[in-house]
């Protein structure tokens, strides 16, 4: 993304959104002389101050994403992206809710968009105050997605490639390269599973995963007009039932135990069906480096020597 240049004829953009401060409607306003992000309710303004700057590949700046003003942060190092921060003004304070990210890897060329939402920051004086959090948040995104190292896949080992990006009780969803030629071209999709329904659903590659941090996944499209995206609800390209077609790849012994980066096994096992992501696999097939993501949605990676289902 490359910031776009406004021509306005005066200091301050106005945005006029919805909020929920009373359940009543007031004005969002950006004055770019004294830069501020000023909130106006029943003549009452809240303000903070908005931090834009720019440091070699970095830029942190003030746009709108789906309506809602958003602090910017344009990455256009080895792995690039463009990080939405947005805020919203509910019970008398400035909130970060959401961020959506649009990556690439530099190490492996997948691209994503994700989104995390729920966030209920509080910013008190300065859009500053989220970076370093946001741009964490981003950076192990990236991170697990560089972690992929598809070699398998482009010499023959598998002949597609999932990876998992969300898990819950009842539902996964992953990402899916469908051939090595997708991979090439950078072409995917998303596919969400309900495991109580046996029932998935197939999403364009360029479908936003939504997730809440205090549960559930949603997924959305964005168009843009005249330089602002908004999002709406994604209507699945494709549905059909659970099977072993372009599933994720599986645990297939009993238990497969976990092992350091210097082979020693401790405590932790997988079991039969536990999804994973293969980071890896060595040339007899007997070691790889995996990762996985428990019901709690937390992550974690190893080395496990264990037979998968590919």
């Amino acid at each position: 993304m490359t910031r776009k240049l406004l021509q306005v004829t005066a200091s301050i953009f106005f945005l006029v959104s919805s909020s929920s401060l009373s359940g009543q409607s007031g004005s969002y306003k950006f004055d770019q002389n004294k830069m501020k992000l000023q909130y106006e309710f029943n003549g009452e303004i809240s303000s903070i101050k908005f931090s834009e700057k720019g440091e070699g590949n970095s830029s942190y700046f003030y746009d709108l994403f789906n309506g809602r003003p958003s602090l910017v942060h344009d990455n256009q190092s080895l792995s690039s992206y463009s990080l939405y921060s947005t805020i919203t003004f509910s019970d008398y304070s400035f909130i970060n809710d959401c961020v959506y990210v649009k990556f690439k890897s530099g190490v492996n060329g997948i691209i994503g968009n994700r989104a995390m939402c729920g966030l209920d920051k509080k910013i008190k004086k300065d859009s500053s105050e989220i970076e370093s959090s946001n741009d964490a948040l981003v950076e192990k995104m990236i991170q697990n997605s560089n972690d992929i190292a598809p070699q398998y896949l482009l010499e023959g080992v598998t002949h597609y490639l999932p990876i998992i990006i969300y898990r819950s009780n009842n539902v996964y969803v992953y990402q899916l390269f469908k051939s090595k030629q997708d991979l090439l071209n950078g072409e995917s999709s998303i596919v969400s599973c309900d495991t109580a329904e046996k029932i998935c659903q197939e999403y364009s590659g360029n479908t936003w995963v939504v997730t809440n941090v205090k549960g559930g996944v949603t997924f959305q499209n964005s168009s843009g007009n005249n330089g602002v995206t908004t999002l709406q609800i994604a209507k699945p390209s494709a549905t059909f039932i659970e099977s072993d077609k372009h599933q994720p790849f599986k645990i297939t012994t009993d238990k497969a135990y976990i092992y350091d980066s210097e082979f020693k096994a401790n405590s932790s096992y997988l079991i039969k069906d536990d999804m994973i992501n293969v980071l890896s696999v060595d040339g007899d097939r007997k070691w790889c480096g995996i990762s996985y993501i428990n019901k709690k949605e937390s992550q974690s990676m190893a080395i496990c020597p264990v037979r998968i289902s590919f």
